[in-house]
């Protein structure tokens, strides 16, 4: 089993609306409603690439249980802590004739130090049946910075290998937890680097600094150039995904860790893990919904990844 952390989770709204424009009336072509969140999404992909995943978060409200019907009913287990707010709404309305995505994304829910005590202890109780820990997302407000660290210790005190994929403030204090993958993107890197790097030098040479601080293994998403995964043994190596008509890029990262992890699960060596990130990662971005990718996709895409040497 997959445990995954996903702090944030809430409920996205998906529209396609052709020609959209702000300032006029729209009637959307398709809507989806389902469950949200990045550790949400890469539990789903998790799922249909025939893994076992258990979803750790906060859950509040009439919205809270819909998200927690909607994963069970998706065969993701769930693990949530009730709270008293309402989680967030996310919004994307999709335009497939311009092939623009515009996204509305509400502050999540503020929780209580009961609450996040609460979640601790549940995260803490649910770590000796995982195989893997994963911590995917900022959390809410009302959590410390420091959490997702200590969150990653626990796991490492059970022996359970961890994944990290956070953004700015919560990435920089996580690191001291020594996650044995972290999986940012190119943003996210630079941001951590203090410095804009570029591809792929940069991105190299901070992911082996990183390395030094403790990090097993870096895999960097870069959008349409693809990903650069540095691990401790031998070179740097470049992925880069097929050519595909993008539909919806909401979720590929999330997407391509889902790939990496199910591999990881699988026994596959790193590089076929990184190809089976980038295979998944394009499934996605070619589907309307996010965290779309089955192992069948998946299996006619992996042929047309490229893996090279960067060193």
């Amino acid at each position: 089993m997959i445990l995954i952390l996903c702090a944030n989770a809430g409920v996205d709204r998906t529209y396609s609306v052709p020609e959209f424009s702000a300032g006029h009336y729209h009637r959307p072509e398709h809507v989806l409603v389902a469950a949200g969140g990045k550790g949400v999404n890469v539990a789903r992909v998790l799922v249909s690439l025939g893994q076992s995943a258990t979803v750790a978060g906060f859950a509040g409200g009439r919205s809270g249980s819909f998200a927690a019907a909607d994963m069970r009913s998706a065969g993701i287990r769930t693990s949530l802590t009730q709270i008293r707010e309402e989680p967030r709404t996310t919004i994307s309305i999709i335009d497939p004739r311009n092939r623009r995505i515009t996204r509305l994304d509400e502050a999540g829910p503020l929780v209580s130090p009961n609450e996040i005590e609460t979640l601790r202890r549940q995260w803490i109780a649910a770590l000796p049946g995982a195989e893997l820990a994963v911590i995917s997302g900022n959390p809410p407000r009302g959590v410390p910075r420091g959490l997702y660290a200590h969150f990653l210790q626990y796991a490492a005190r059970e022996n359970v290998p961890t994944a990290l994929d956070a953004h700015e403030d919560f990435l920089q204090e996580s690191l001291v937890g020594h996650p044995q993958l972290l999986k940012p993107n190119l943003r996210e890197l630079s941001w951590l680097a203090k410095r804009p790097l570029d591809v792929p030098d940069g991105v190299v040479s901070f992911s082996r600094e990183l390395l030094r601080q403790g990090v097993g293994t870096v895999l960097a998403t870069l959008g349409k150039q693809g990903a650069i995964l540095v691990g401790r043994e031998g070179p740097a190596l470049l992925v880069t995904a097929p050519e595909m008509e993008m539909v919806n890029s909401v979720g590929a990262g999330d997407a391509s860790l889902a790939g990496f992890l199910a591999a990881w699960q699988e026994g596959h060596p790193l590089a076929e893990r990184a190809r089976w990130a980038m295979a998944a990662g394009a499934a996605n971005c070619a589907a309307l919904s996010a965290a779309s990718c089955t192992r069948e996709r998946l299996e006619e895409l992996l042929p047309r990844v490229t893996v090279e040497p960067l060193e």
